[in-house]
This record gives structure tokens, C-alpha cells and sequence, in this order.
């Protein structure tokens, strides 16, 4: 594949899975919006990203099957077709069922794109360059989720021309879905369909399906995918690491509601949104920190650098939950809930939000990484739909874990009523006052929950990855064994060593025991070596044990 079209093939992929993270990312940063438009609760909205990761979840398996024999650019294209289409079904939603139709239907783009973008990433960079290219598309998706979060927190509560800014904000996902659909088409390219001819890659095959019959591919594609899964799971560094990314979505499942703990502890949507950019700004600068570390430790240490630098990055930064939550002026113990009072604070906020993100996601490109060097290349697509799948349905089931235990576990009041009303709803001071309480007691719930959830599941990840320091060298040279080529005892280049041995040792008087030795350390030699068979690998064997070469070559040749 030529430079260009690595470059234009990452690009694209990395367009598509910005696509994916906003899409994650918007609904959850206008809860409180959405729910007053469509006359439900904040908890109620939350439910979407449910329904939405159940269909992802469903649909996943069948994904990474078909990934492996389909081109995987046709169902990336599909995929955020789709995505397009239901952004413009939500957006235009007029009740909760609606809006909860095509949320779900939005779970099947969102299943057919990231397990394909991600196998094809790993199939055309090599494994020393691979923590790099994930951390960059991972970055690139960050990116996307900055900016759409930006417009999302901005302007999801306000009107652009009569219309909800929640609505445009789905409106335009929609416009940059279709964008990214008709590039993928121009300039996606599926490397399995890449072909060599005298050491030289040809014009690629663009979106040619696999040979096998589409008919025959979906009546076997249940069996293939269970047939994939027992593959798979056998893989303990592959188990270990799913497990620890279930544990990384359940810890990080309260996203939405730290905007909302944001914005009950004092500071405005304006500072708000400026918060949720440092933070994003953050995480996609510590995607690509997290994959560039790993790459240069691996070298140094191929066998434990990135469990290393995943365990490293959850000792940075879980004193830094302590500190963000119950040491800053916006902590429950400080702070007056009086709205907009907390702008002072904002640069300190910031620089502590955007440190923090540089380091946590580390594990993610490593993750990505690891995957790709213990799971077989044929089944990288349903090993990464396999961890979408379940991680997104898991994150989705729980979503609402931090509002229930802000409630049922820490007291919190009227969360599912959106504590944050316009100052326009107040009447008198004390109906504010009793808000602002209400707010305080609202924020200790929601710190304690967010904190304590975190907590936990980092440190359950850093105890999980150390189990990778055991089974990933294991799982890496058994992959490895595995790719090793087999040469049959029988192969033309020991034929053609064992032809140019025996006419060699008639001419010199050796006798037929002794051509017949030599010619089996020859083959012995040959199968011993790290190349593949091939005749030119043979003859060259031949050449170092006798000068005048091209005259026995052709006396073997006339005497067979």
C-alpha cells in the first residue's frame, strides 16, 4: 500500500470513529434539554444510551463474523449510513418512544463500524507501529466528541431559530455521518484484498466481496460466530483484558452526570462546556500519549511495557479523583450552590481536568494493541466486536448506576427533576435558598457516588492487568508458533538441494550414504530457518559447498 493511501485509509478510519465517540458522547451532555422537550425525566433520557448499547451489544457478534469474510470498508460505509439516518430520526423525535426507536436502530451502526475500523487498523500497520496508529485514531475520535460536546452543552438548552439546539446538534451529526459515508467509499481500501505480484503490490481490489456466496455466508455465519467466540476465549490475555475494560466502562459510566454535578455545585453552562473541552482536549492528547509510551517501552521490554504502562497510568491518576472532588473550591464542603459563583475557580479546574485526562487513557490504545498480538489475524474483527459488544452493553446497563447509588446509597434529592433550573424559575429568595441547599446535598451525593465508583475501578484494573505480566508472553509466542510457516519434508527446495548434493557427490567420488546425509542436514537446515520455502533459498544453500555450480546444475538436471 502506498504512503498516500495509508495516510488517506487512516484518515478515514479515524473520521469514523470520531463519528462513534460523538455519538456516544452528545446524548449523554444533553440529558436535561432533551427530557424537558420531550416531557421525561433526566433518568428517563439516560435510558436511550441503555437501548442503544443492548442493539450494539445483540448486534456485535454477527459484525465481527461477518467482518472476517466481508469487506470490512462496505460495512463501515453501512454503518455510518446508518448512523445518519437515525441522528435524523432522534432529532426529529416528538415523544420518548420516538426518540427510543431510533436510538436503538442507531445501536446497529454503531456495531457495524468500530469492530471493523479497528481490525483493519491492525491489519495494515505493523506491530511496532500499532500503539501509534490507535493512539492517533483514538485522538482524532476525541477530537470529535470535543467538538460536539462543545455545540452539544452550549447550545443543546437554547433556540436557533425557533428550532432546540439539542435538534441541530443531531441534525448536524447527521450532515458529518453522510460526509464520512461517502468518504469511506472513495477512499477505503480493505487490505485483505491487496495482491503481490514479483514483489510488488497491485492496483487493491476496492470493496470486492469475499468469493463465497452471500447467501451461504449468512446461514453460516451463526455457526462461524460461535465457532469464533470458542477461538477466542480460550486466549487468557484476551479475557483478562475484556474483563478489565468491563470494569473500565462500569467505572466510567457516570460521564453525563458529572456535567450535571458541574453545574449544581456553582458553574455555569459557558463553564461548563469550557471544562468538558480541557477534558476532551485531554483524553485525546493521552490516547495518543498512552499508545506512543507503549510503543517505546516495548521495545525496551516487549514482554510486560504496556500492562506496565496501564497499571502506571491508574496510580497517576486516582489520588487526582481525591483532589478533584473533595479539595477544590466546587466540593460539596465548600461550595454555596449559587449558580455561576464558581467562575473564579475555572482555570484551576481546567488545568486538573486536562492533566488528569492526558494520563488515564492510556490503556486504551494498549489495549487496542494487545488485542492484535495474542488474537489470530483472521479473528481480529470478532475479537473486537466481541469486546464492543460486551463492554457496551455492560457500560450501557450502567449508565444509571451513579444516579442510583447518588440516591439510594448517599441521599441524593430530585435528581431525576434536573436540580439546575433557570434562575428565571425562581420566585423569592428563599424558594433560591432552598435550591441552593438542595443543590449542595445533591452534589455530596453525586461526589461520593462519581469518586468512589472510580476508585474502585482502578483499582480493580491495575490488580487485573498484572495478571497480563503472566499470560500475555505465553499467548504471544503460542500466536507466533502458530504463524510460523511449516515446510513439508518433501518441498522443491530440498528436492532441488538434495538433486544438486547427489550429482555433486557422484563427481567427486562421495558415496551414495554420504550424498544421502548431507542432502537430509541440508532440508534440516532449511526447515530450522525463519524464512519461508522457496527455491532461490535452496539453490543459495547449494552454492556455498561447490564452486563451479552452473555445470552440476545442468548435469542434475539431464541425469533426472
Amino acid at each position: 500500500m502506498k504512503r498516500w493511501e495509508l495516510g488517506m485509509l487512516t484518515a478515514v478510519l479515524a473520521l469514523a470513529f470520531s463519528m462513534e465517540q460523538a455519538d456516544v458522547g452528545v446524548l449523554q451532555s444533553m440529558y436535561s434539554p432533551i427530557a424537558r422537550s420531550l416531557g421525561c425525566s433526566a433518568v428517563s433520557v439516560g435510558t436511550l444510551t441503555t437501548w442503544r448499547g443492548v442493539v450494539q451489544a445483540a448486534m456485535t457478534p454477527f459484525v465481527g463474523s461477518a467482518g472476517n469474510a466481508l469487506n470490512r470498508v462496505i460495512l463501515s460505509a453501512v454503518g455510518t449510513c446508518i448512523w445518519g439516518i437515525t441522528s435524523v430520526g432522534i432529532g426529529a423525535a416528538q415523544s420518548f418512544a420516538q426518540a427510543a426507536a431510533f436510538a436503538s436502530l442507531n445501536g446497529v451502526g454503531l456495531a457495524l463500524v468500530l469492530p471493523c475500523v479497528q481490525s483493519v487498523l491492525a491489519d495494515v500497520y505493523s506491530p511496532e507501529r500499532r500503539g501509534l496508529a490507535f493512539g492517533l485514531v483514538l485522538t482524532t475520535g476525541a477530537v470529535g466528541q470535543i467538538v460536539f460536546n462543545y455545540l452539544a452543552i452550549s447550545t443543546g438548552a437554547h433556540s436557533i431559530n425557533g428550532l432546540p439546539g439539542w435538534r441541530m446538534v443531531f441534525y448536524l451529526m447527521a450532515g458529518v455521518a453522510g460526509l464520512t459515508t461517502i468518504l469511506m467509499l472513495i477512499f477505503g481500501i480493505e487490505p485483505r484484498n491487496i495482491r503481490v505480484k514479483d514483489g510488488k503490490e497491485v492496483e487493491p481490489e476496492r470493496h470486492r466481496v469475499a468469493k463465497l456466496h452471500i447467501l451461504k455466508q449468512i446461514f453460516g455465519g451463526v455457526v462461524t460466530m460461535f465457532q469464533d467466540c470458542r477461538k477466542i476465549f480460550v486466549v487468557p490475555s484476551f479475557v483478562i483484558i475484556l474483563v478489565a475494560e468491563i470494569i473500565m466502562v462500569i467505572g466510567g459510566s457516570g460521564a453525563g452526570y458529572q456535567i450535571m454535578y458541574f453545574e449544581i455545585t456553582g458553574f455555569s453552562d459557558a463553564d461548563t462546556a469550557t471544562m468538558n473541552i480541557f477534558f476532551n482536549v485531554g483524553n485525546a492528547v493521552g490516547m495518543l500519549t498512552g499508545g506512543v509510551l507503549g510503543d517505546l517501552f516495548a521495545k525496551r521490554s516487549p514482554r510486560f511495557a504496556r500492562p506496565f504502562v496501564n497499571q502506571l497510568s491508574m496510580i497517576i491518576i486516582a489520588p487526582l479523583f481525591f483532589i478533584l472532588y473533595k479539595a477544590l473550591p466546587g466540593s460539596s464542603r465548600f461550595t454555596d450552590g449559587v449558580p455561576g459563583h464558581l467562575h473564579g475557580s475555572l482555570p484551576s479546574y481546567c488545568a486538573l481536568l486536562f492533566f488528569m485526562t492526558i494520563v488515564a487513557p492510556w490503556e486504551q490504545a494498549n489495549n487496542a494493541a494487545m488485542f492484535a498480538e495474542v488474537v489470530p489475524d483472521n479473528l481480529r474483527s470478532s475479537a473486537y466486536a466481541f469486546d464492543k459488544g460486551i463492554t457496551g452493553l455492560l457500560g450501557a446497563l450502567a449508565a444509571p448506576l451513579v444516579g442510583f447509588l447518588a440516591q439510594r446509597v448517599w441521599g441524593g434529592r430530585g435528581l431525576v427533576n434536573n436540580t439546575a433550573l433557570p434562575k428565571d424559575v425562581l420566585s423569592s429568595s428563599a424558594e433560591a435558598q432552598r435550591l441552593y441547599d438542595r443543590n449542595i446535598h445533591n452534589a455530596r451525593a453525586l461526589e461520593n457516588a462519581l469518586l468512589w465508583l472510580m476508585i474502585a475501578a482502578m483499582l480493580l484494573r491495575a490488580a487485573v492487568y498484572g495478571a497480563l505480566y503472566f499470560t500475555l508472553p505465553r499467548d504471544r509466542r503460542r500466536l507466533a508458533e502458530n504463524r510460523a510457516p511449516e515446510r513439508p519434508a518433501d518441498s522443491e527446495s530440498d528436492l532441488t538441494g538434495k538433486r544438486l548434493l547427489g550429482a555433486e557427490s557422484k563427481g567427486s567420488g562421495i558415496s551414495g550414504a554420504g550424498s544421502g546425509s548431507t542432502g537430509g542436514s541440508a532440508g534440516s537446515m532449511g526447515r530450522a530457518g525463519s524464512y519461508p520455502p522457496h527455491k532461490s533459498k535452496g539453490i543459495a544453500a547449494v552454492r556455498h559447498t561447490s564452486q563451479p555450480l552452473p555445470d552440476r546444475v545442468s548435469t542434475a538436471e539431464a541425469a533426472h
